[in-house]
């Protein structure tokens, strides 16, 4: 009984776990706090998420939105809620609208407004100036029959 025990667990370990799906809605969940960075001797914006966006931190997650291919020799993409001429970076849009990628290794090459869905390992960045406030490593287009 006890092998039984050990196999059925060994068995469910192995089982994948769909993704969550997110929406841009709910991303848009957070406010912002003034602060000052010793480093740069400025005040910046530093987001302060919801529970709820928090509890997505190192979630598997997927959500669909604009590939913006930002510098694609340095393989630096970005998800949007918006396409490019209404993207976050033409000044439109909010900090929630985006999503930086790191794309796992041997992706293909995406055009600007191409519509996708990804999935990837979620983070919240609450303190590097340097990214943007949501990160998605090891992302990946997720082919999904949307509800």
């Amino acid at each position: 009984m006890k092998y039984l025990s050990f196999l059925l667990i060994t068995c469910f370990a192995f089982i994948a776990t769909e993704p969550q799906k997110i929406s841009w809605g709910k991303l848009a969940d957070f406010d912002y706090e003034v602060r000052y960075n010793e480093e740069n001797e400025l005040y910046f914006r530093y987001p302060i998420f919801s529970e709820e966006v928090t509890a997505l931190n190192d979630q598997e997650v997927y959500i669909t939105g604009y590939m913006l291919p930002i510098d694609v020799e340095a393989e630096y993409y970005v998800l949007s809620a918006y396409p490019y001429a209404n993207c976050f970076f033409c000044g439109a849009a909010g900090a929630e609208s985006v999503i930086e990628l790191e794309l796992k290794p041997g992706h293909r090459r995406f055009k600007t407004d191409e519509r996708l869905t990804i999935r990837g390992t979620f983070q919240v960045n609450a303190t590097d100036i340097y990214q943007l406030n949501y990160l998605m490593s090891e992302a990946e287009v997720y082919d999904v029959e949307e509800e």
